[in-house]
């Protein structure tokens, strides 16, 4: 496109007078999908402490496998700005390169005396992060893990269970208060 020698060719070419300004904008400040953490288009997808979310269990995932490990069907979101949970698959997908804060409990229910229950947070398959629970008597049972994951963009989060008890018949209790799980982006690069 030629410059505008006049407020007629002005008029009828203004869009492009505006796409040209724009383009140019857009690579002088980076609003380009750039990777570039300091560059207003990396800002604009991914606002300062819009990366997170806190799920839960809606219903209760009943009779889980002994001594096996077994994704919890996380279902319910509390909150989820940049749609980085996948209720279907029951991942997080991290968004952009970074360090996260995952936190996951579980309430059980049904368990046996004298056995261990443990929570795992995996990244890409991989656990990065477990406890063991020892269950004293029958009923109700918690667990409980936290962790800071260095993560590239599109690593996976996930949550699972595992015991050895003998037996199919524990339950994860589907209520927020007992069954969550929450991610929130602390810093990028």
């Amino acid at each position: 496109m030629a410059f505008p020698t006049d407020l007629s060719e002005l008029e009828d070419n203004v869009d492009d007078v505006l796409a040209a300004h724009v383009n140019a904008l857009e690579e002088k400040v980076g609003i380009d999908g750039s990777s570039d953490t300091d560059s207003l288009d990396y800002k604009v997808r991914y606002p300062p402490g819009q990366v997170k979310s806190l799920v839960y269990l809606g219903t209760n995932q009943e009779n889980i496998t002994d001594n096996s490990s077994v994704l919890v069907n996380f279902d319910t979101e509390v909150y989820d700005p940049l749609n980085c949970f996948n209720t279907t698959t029951h991942k997080f997908t991290c968004p952009v390169a970074g360090d996260y804060l995952v936190i996951a409990s579980l309430g059980l229910t049904g368990v046996t005396a004298n056995q261990e229950y443990g929570l795992s947070i995996k990244l890409e398959g991989v656990e990065k992060a477990f406890g063991y629970t020892h269950s004293a008597s029958t009923g109700d049972l918690g667990l409980f893990r936290s962790t800071i994951l260095h993560c590239a963009a599109t690593d996976e989060i996930t949550c699972y269970v595992y015991f050895t008890c003998g037996v199919n018949t524990t339950d994860i209790l589907g209520e927020i208060q007992k069954s969550y799980f929450q991610i929130h982006l602390l810093s990028t690069g």
